[in-house]
Protein backbone atom coordinates (compact mmCIF):
# COMPACT_ATOMS: atom_id res chain seq x y z
CA UNK A 1 0.00 0.00 0.00
CA UNK A 2 1.91 3.28 -1.49
CA UNK A 3 1.11 6.30 0.78
CA UNK A 4 1.10 9.60 -1.31
CA UNK A 5 -0.20 13.49 -0.52
CA UNK A 6 -3.21 15.07 -0.52
CA UNK A 7 -3.38 18.66 -0.85
CA UNK A 8 -7.06 20.75 0.51
CA UNK A 9 -7.31 23.39 -1.65
CA UNK A 10 -10.91 23.64 -0.91
CA UNK A 11 -12.22 25.95 1.18
CA UNK A 12 -13.72 23.36 3.04
CA UNK A 13 -12.80 20.08 5.27
CA UNK A 14 -12.44 17.20 2.92
CA UNK A 15 -12.70 13.72 3.82
CA UNK A 16 -10.38 11.25 2.13
CA UNK A 17 -9.87 7.83 2.74
CA UNK A 18 -11.33 8.20 6.08
CA UNK A 19 -9.22 10.96 7.04
CA UNK A 20 -10.24 14.86 8.02
CA UNK A 21 -8.06 17.02 5.71
CA UNK A 22 -8.82 21.16 6.89
CA UNK A 23 -8.30 23.48 4.11
CA UNK A 24 -4.75 24.42 3.14
CA UNK A 25 -4.09 21.81 5.19
CA UNK A 26 -1.51 18.26 3.55
CA UNK A 27 -2.09 14.85 4.72
CA UNK A 28 -1.21 11.11 3.48
CA UNK A 29 -3.52 8.17 1.98
CA UNK A 30 -3.86 5.60 0.26
CA UNK A 31 -2.74 6.23 -3.41
CA UNK A 32 -6.77 4.11 -4.29
CA UNK A 33 -8.20 6.47 -1.95
CA UNK A 34 -6.23 10.01 -3.72
CA UNK A 35 -9.26 11.54 -5.63
CA UNK A 36 -6.92 12.02 -8.65
CA UNK A 37 -5.72 8.28 -8.71
CA UNK A 38 -6.34 5.96 -12.54
CA UNK A 39 -5.41 2.82 -11.94
CA UNK A 40 -3.05 1.22 -14.34
CA UNK A 41 -4.07 -0.94 -17.44
CA UNK A 42 -2.86 -4.66 -16.40
CA UNK A 43 -0.27 -5.22 -18.84
CA UNK A 44 -1.59 -8.65 -20.70
CA UNK A 45 1.62 -10.87 -21.11
CA UNK A 46 2.31 -11.53 -24.94
CA UNK A 47 2.30 -14.51 -26.59
CA UNK A 48 5.39 -16.04 -27.37
CA UNK A 49 5.00 -18.96 -29.26
CA UNK A 50 8.78 -19.64 -30.42
CA UNK A 51 7.55 -23.00 -31.34
CA UNK A 52 5.66 -23.31 -34.30
CA UNK A 53 3.77 -26.59 -33.52
CA UNK A 54 2.25 -24.29 -30.11
CA UNK A 55 1.14 -22.03 -32.71
CA UNK A 56 -1.26 -23.75 -34.47
CA UNK A 57 -3.56 -24.00 -30.80
CA UNK A 58 -4.01 -20.24 -31.86
CA UNK A 59 -6.13 -21.50 -34.92
CA UNK A 60 -9.27 -22.24 -34.47
CA UNK A 61 -10.65 -26.10 -34.42
CA UNK A 62 -11.30 -26.32 -38.41
CA UNK A 63 -7.66 -25.02 -38.88
CA UNK A 64 -6.21 -27.76 -36.74
CA UNK A 65 -7.61 -30.87 -37.54
CA UNK A 66 -6.12 -31.42 -41.28
CA UNK A 67 -2.64 -30.22 -40.19
CA UNK A 68 -2.84 -33.79 -37.55
CA UNK A 69 -1.68 -36.44 -39.87
CA UNK A 70 1.40 -33.78 -41.07
CA UNK A 71 2.80 -33.95 -37.63
CA UNK A 72 5.33 -36.59 -36.17
CA UNK A 73 4.43 -38.51 -33.10
CA UNK A 74 6.60 -36.10 -30.63
CA UNK A 75 4.77 -33.09 -32.10
CA UNK A 76 1.50 -34.78 -32.35
CA UNK A 77 2.08 -35.74 -28.50
CA UNK A 78 3.69 -31.90 -27.57
CA UNK A 79 0.12 -30.37 -29.35
CA UNK A 80 -1.91 -32.94 -26.97
CA UNK A 81 -0.50 -32.28 -24.11
CA UNK A 82 -0.57 -28.03 -24.62
CA UNK A 83 -4.38 -28.29 -25.64
CA UNK A 84 -4.89 -30.24 -22.36
CA UNK A 85 -2.51 -27.71 -20.03
CA UNK A 86 -3.93 -24.99 -21.71
CA UNK A 87 -6.98 -22.65 -19.95
CA UNK A 88 -9.44 -23.36 -22.68
CA UNK A 89 -9.96 -27.19 -23.61
CA UNK A 90 -11.99 -27.20 -26.49
CA UNK A 91 -13.83 -31.01 -27.06
CA UNK A 92 -14.19 -31.06 -30.57
CA UNK A 93 -10.25 -31.08 -30.45
CA UNK A 94 -9.80 -33.39 -27.82
CA UNK A 95 -12.01 -35.80 -29.84
CA UNK A 96 -9.85 -35.16 -32.72
CA UNK A 97 -6.89 -36.31 -30.90
CA UNK A 98 -8.53 -39.28 -30.08
CA UNK A 99 -9.12 -40.15 -33.74
CA UNK A 100 -5.78 -39.43 -34.66
CA UNK A 101 -4.26 -41.26 -31.87
CA UNK A 102 -6.39 -44.33 -33.37
CA UNK A 103 -5.64 -43.59 -36.40
CA UNK A 104 -1.68 -43.60 -35.67
CA UNK A 105 -2.48 -46.94 -33.92
CA UNK A 106 -3.75 -48.78 -36.52
CA UNK A 107 -1.27 -47.22 -38.99
CA UNK A 108 1.33 -48.74 -36.90
CA UNK A 109 0.07 -52.29 -36.34
CA UNK A 110 -0.53 -52.27 -40.07
CA UNK A 111 2.80 -51.65 -40.54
Amino acid sequence: MKKVHYFNDTPQRRTIGGQACAPGATIFVDERDHPNFKPQAKARPKKDHSDPILALLDNPVADIIPELPNLTDEQFELLQQAEKDGNKTRKSLLKAFDEEHLRRADAKVDE
